[in-house]
């Protein structure tokens, strides 16, 4: 009969190994960004903090094109998160 766990266990290493690499890569100095950026994000963040507290809305005019469900996914990640002097 075939082993089948330790190819499973190679997989396992190799994937941990990636998601870490990742991470480091994505999260090393990451407040050291500078704060003006992404200067045309900042009305995404404003309507997204927006959002917060109020009943659920399907569309909204300060969306410029994209979807509401978008801004409620960047306030999931604010809350998640928190929000850092990037996205102030």
């Amino acid at each position: 009969m075939y082993n089948n766990v330790e190819p499973m266990k190679r997989t396992f290493v190799y994937s941990l190994l990636v998601v870490l690499l990742a991470s480091l890569l994505i999260f090393f100095q990451y407040q050291e960004l500078p704060k003006g950026l992404a200067n045309d994000e900042v009305d995404f963040i404003h309507l997204a903090r927006n959002l917060d507290g109020a009943p659920y809305v399907a569309y909204t005019p300060e969306a410029t094109g994209h979807a509401t469900l978008y801004f409620y996914v960047i306030l999931f990640f604010f809350k998640l998160f928190g929000v850092t002097q990037f996205c102030a």
